[in-house]
């Protein structure tokens, strides 16, 4: 990105507290730190709702919208944003397609060399944290096309990780995939209770089973997941006529 691009795109990340949320390098909070956001945590998964799953039928692009939409319009695709966020030593084709880079594998904390290609792109994929087709069955189906569009986008419900594991988890809640890197998991649920939270996503009894007893056995939290801020409501007009 242009200079402009990207002081603009980094003063985004800093208010939605994601320059140190993401990624397996995150600063690690102290104990009274982690404690607070543990406990910020478990207030805001008491309130979510235990509803039931709907069985309308699910299309990624009729009710989410084509693929990383630019719908911050800061004149780069969702993807691109993600990569240059969660990457490092990052190389540019322009202002914003991104050729290499380096991951430090928040899932899996393995170091992944990406390159731009046919076969070698998916090395690297975003993550949907609170993936698109479950958000879609316990209330996304409820909501307007912007929001739907939006949620596809929001930097804090993203997470670039090794394809391999994405893969892996598919649409799975926290009570049937959680990260393979034990020390993430905490941070990983917290981040689920945070955006279910924020876009009121409902969740079934199982969920909420499980993401407390991560609660329970937290140690350690990498950045500040609870208090993550999502993209503003005067986005969802725009993003709803993409």
């Amino acid at each position: 990105m242009h200079t402009g691009k990207i002081s603009a795109f980094i003063s985004v990340l800093v208010s939605a507290g994601l320059i140190f949320a993401s990624t397996a390098s995150a600063h690690v909070q102290t104990a009274t730190l982690a404690q607070k956001q543990v406990a910020a945590a478990k207030t805001m998964l008491k309130g979510l709702k235990i509803v039931p799953r709907s069985n309308l039928d699910y299309s990624r692009t009729a009710q989410f919208g084509d693929a990383w939409e630019d719908v911050d319009r800061n004149g780069c695709d969702t993807r691109n944003d993600i990569l240059e966020r969660d990457l490092t030593r990052e190389v540019f084709r322009d202002d914003c397609i991104i050729e290499k880079g380096f991951l430090n594998d928040p899932y899996t904390g393995m170091s992944i060399n990406f390159v731009r290609g046919r076969s070698t792109s998916t090395a690297v994929q975003i993550d949907h944290v609170i993936p698109l087709s479950l958000a879609w069955r316990y209330g996304a189906h409820k909501w307007s096309q912007g929001k739907r569009v939006t949620f596809a986008n929001d930097p804090i419900n993203l997470i670039a990780t090794d394809g391999p594991t994405n893969s892996r988890k598919s649409d799975s809640g926290p009570d049937e995939w959680l990260p393979p890197r034990a020390t993430y998991q905490c941070t990983y649920v917290i981040r689920f209770i945070r955006i279910a939270h924020l876009y009121q996503v409902g969740v079934t009894t199982s969920m909420k089973s499980s993401m407390n007893r991560v609660l329970n056995r937290c140690t350690k939290v990498f950045g500040k997941p609870a208090t993550l801020t999502p993209l503003s409501r005067s986005v969802w007009d725009y993003a709803g006529r993409l």
